[in-house]
């Protein structure tokens, strides 16, 4: 199938959609319902949410995991403080002077 055959498609589906649940395509403030704003709200959310990137990539259908996680994903909507907070407390004491630290041991 052509490629610009499956656009009409996706995009006259969605036009459908949008009349079929009287959901204007633009608002009264002259903003418009974006179908590929939408992707990227749903990647964001996938990741938001704990989605292995792999499944979020096959969930949006993309062919690079670069594209998902790069683009499809806005990180400044991901909670890393929150991320950062789950990690394990790891031990912080110094080596007493004049010894060496065993590392094989799990020392830091």
């Amino acid at each position: 199938m052509a490629a610009e055959g499956l656009t009409y498609r996706v995009t006259g589906g969605w036009l459908r959609d949008l009349a079929a649940a009287d959901i204007p395509k633009e608002d009264e403030c002259g903003r418009t319902v974006d179908l590929h704003a939408l992707r990227h709200t749903f990647g964001t959310h996938l990741s938001k949410n704990g989605v292995p990137p792999r499944t979020a990539q096959a969930a949006l259908r993309h062919s690079s995991l670069d594209l998902t996680m790069n683009v499809y994903t806005d990180p400044e909507l991901l909670d890393v403080a929150g991320a950062m907070e789950a990690l394990p407390m790891l031990p912080v004491e110094a080596p007493r002077k004049g010894e060496a630290m065993d590392t094989a041991a799990g020392g830091v």
